[in-house]
């Protein structure tokens, strides 16, 4: 699953998760927990880097094996860098969460 999936998926299934992720810059271990509808990030420093695409076809196919957690924006920065395919917009905490309520939480409700 992507970063925005997997915040998303807890939402849409009524359930409290554990998201454990690795930076693909540095390896670095990303953990998120959601309880009750709130979000601990055990590093405040973490980010969501959400890459545009210009491909077609089902975004699980396109563009969500790059989009990723990172440790910190600066280490988010430098994968995107790295690769000009993959730039695109690093999302704070709140926004990266508000995007995956916004396209999950409702997948599941009548």
């Amino acid at each position: 699953m992507c970063a925005i999936d997997a915040l998303g998926v807890a939402e849409m299934l009524g359930v409290d998760v554990e998201i454990t992720s690795n930076d693909p810059y540095t390896g670095h271990a990303v953990t998120v927990h959601q309880v009750g509808g709130a979000s601990t990030w055990q590093l405040s420093t973490t980010v969501v880097v959400v890459p545009a695409s210009t491909a077609k076809g089902a975004s699980a196919d396109c563009c969500c094996s790059a989009i990723n957690f990172f440790a910190s924006r600066q280490t988010a920065e430098a994968w995107s860098t790295a690769d000009p395919e993959l730039h695109g917009e690093i999302l704070d905490q709140p926004p990266a969460e508000r995007l995956g309520r916004r396209i999950f939480c409702s997948l599941l409700r009548e």
